[in-house]
C-alpha cells in the first residue's frame, strides 16, 4: 500500500476512534422505532464519515442482518443514499418492518389502540412463543415483535418486562413506548417506502446470490453486523454457530458486493477468520441492563479500503 494511503487510513481510524469515544458521552436518539440487543444506532457518524470518506458514490446501502435498522434508516431520512435494503431471517423483525412499509396505516392504528398492561404483555409473548412455525409476513407477529422489543430489558424479545412482572420497579413496561415519537418515526419512514427494499432472507445469500435484477454492486455498500458470538444465544432468536460464522467469512470476502464492513464482537475466532483483513478496533456503548462499554472490531473488504481518501 502507497505510504500516503497508509497516511489516510490511519488518519481515518484515528477519527473513528475520536467518534467512537465521544459516542458514550453523547448517545444520540435513534431513527428506528424498533428496539435490538446490540444495535448499532450510536455508529452512524461512523458509518457517515466511512461514506464521506469513499471516492465511491454510494446509492445503495444495504443491512443483510438488519434488526433495529438504525443505521440505515438515519441514512434513508436524511437522504444520504438512494435506496436502503434491509433483510433479517428472523420472522419477527422481518414482519414488523413489511408491515412498517406495506401496512404503515394498520400498523399506526395497532400502536395508538395497543394496551401498555401486563395482561398485553402476556398476550404478546404467547404471540412470540407460538410463531416457531411461522413462515413469511405475519401482521400480528411483527407487531409482538415490535411490542416486546419496547416493553424489555434492553430489547431482548424473550428478556424480562421492563418493571418485573409486578411492575414494582422504577421504570414501568411503558417508559421507552412514546406513542407519539413512534407514530411520527412509523409515519416519516412509511413515507419513504418507495426506497426501501424489505426481505427476510438468509444474510449469506444476501451477500453472494444475486436478488434484484436492477442492483448494481459496483454502487451499493455492505454493512453486516451478524450475531454476536459470544453471549448470542441469549440475545437473539436467531443465534449463530461458529459454522455459521466461518460461512459468512467466506462469503463476504467472495461477494457480488466489492464494497462492504461488518462489526463483530472482539473474540479470536473472528480475529483469525478475517485475518487478512486488518480488523480495527472500535468502542461501542451498550445499555443492556447497564450502561457499559465494549470494544468491537471493524472489519472492511480491501476495495473498500481502497476508496477512502
Amino acid at each position: 500500500m502507497p505510504m500516503c494511503q497508509q497516511r489516510h487510513l490511519s488518519n481515518f481510524f484515528a477519527k473513528i476512534t475520536t467518534l467512537s469515544n465521544d459516542l458514550h458521552k453523547h448517545m444520540p436518539l435513534t431513527k428506528t422505532p424498533l428496539r435490538y440487543p446490540g444495535g448499532k444506532s450510536q455508529l452512524r457518524p461512523v458509518v457517515k464519515s466511512l461514506i464521506d470518506r469513499s471516492s465511491t458514490d454510494f446509492a445503495e446501502y444495504i443491512e443483510p442482518f438488519c434488526g433495529g435498522s438504525g443505521i440505515a434508516m438515519d441514512l434513508l431520512l436524511n437522504k444520504t443514499v438512494e435506496r436502503v435494503w434491509i433483510n433479517d431471517l428472523d420472522q419477527g423483525i422481518y414482519s414488523f418492518w413489511h408491515a412498517l412499509v406495506a401496512e404503515p396505516d394498520r400498523l399506526m392504528r395497532w400502536i395508538e389502540d395497543v394496551p401498555l398492561t401486563m395482561t398485553e404483555w402476556n398476550r404478546q409473548r404467547e404471540i412470540i412463543e407460538g410463531s416457531e412455525n411461522v413462515s413469511g409476513y405475519d401482521f400480528n407477529l411483527g407487531a409482538a415483535y415490535f411490542f416486546m422489543s419496547r416493553t424489555n430489558r434492553s430489547g431482548v424479545i424473550r428478556g424480562g418486562v421492563i418493571g418485573g412482572k409486578e411492575q414494582k420497579g422504577r421504570y414501568k413496561l411503558d417508559c421507552r413506548f412514546n406513542k407519539t415519537r413512534l407514530l411520527g418515526l412509523v409515519r416519516a419512514i412509511s413515507s419513504e417506502s418507495d426506497r426501501i427494499r424489505v426481505t427476510n432472507l438468509n444474510g449469506l445469500d444476501v451477500v453472494t446470490k444475486p436478488v434484484f435484477p436492477d442492483t448494481q454492486p459496483e454502487s451499493c455498500l455492505v454493512y453486516a453486523d451478524p450475531p454476536y458470538v459470544q453471549k448470542a444465544e441469549g440475545l437473539y432468536m436467531n443465534f449463530f454457530e461458529e459454522s455459521d460464522h466461518v460461512k459468512l467469512s467466506y462469503g463476504l470476502k467472495n461477494s457480488l458486493f466489492p464494497y462492504w464492513f461488518a462489526t463483530y464482537d472482539d473474540d479470536p475466532l473472528i480475529r483469525r477468520l478475517y485475518s487478512d483483513h486488518d480488523p480495527e478496533n472500535i468502542n461501542v456503548t451498550y445499555s443492556a441492563q447497564v450502561k457499559r462499554r465494549a470494544a468491537e472490531l471493524l472489519i472492511m473488504s480491501a476495495q473498500l479500503r481502497d476508496t477512502l481518501v
